[in-house]
């Protein structure tokens, strides 16, 4: 899907928003690696820095919480198959998430602070 830089796609369902955008946008073949490494992913994650890249591609959210990687993978997936653009390009925020009982804005781009 192609978005401008004056338009946003908009997702919604029960659990949360998906914003894409046109700025900050990886490389969807580097996010789509990046999932794949966190998929199956058990190791902890607590407090900073809230991103993980790969390839210069970066999931990152917006308050510390202590959490699963693998938790990451669904508002992840489910922003690249809402704004994953006809360059092959994705960024996108993901509202309301929750990490294992912590409610975060996710973000999947080019930048690591991307939700900070």
């Amino acid at each position: 899907m192609t978005t401008t830089a004056a338009v946003d796609k908009r997702e919604m369902d029960s659990r949360n928003q998906i914003i894409c955008s046109a700025a900050h946008v990886a490389v969807g073949a580097a996010c789509i690696a990046l999932l794949g490494r966190i998929r199956v992913d058990g190791s902890w994650k607590s407090g900073g820095p809230r991103d993980i890249c790969y390839e210069g591609c970066c999931i990152s959210w917006s308050a510390n919480a202590t959490f699963q990687i693998e938790n990451l993978y669904n508002d992840a997936q489910r922003c690249c198959n809402a704004c994953l653009n006809v360059s092959g390009g994705v960024s996108c925020e993901a509202y309301n998430v929750s990490l294992q009982g912590t409610i975060v804005n996710q973000c999947l781009s080019n930048r690591p602070n991307g939700c900070a």
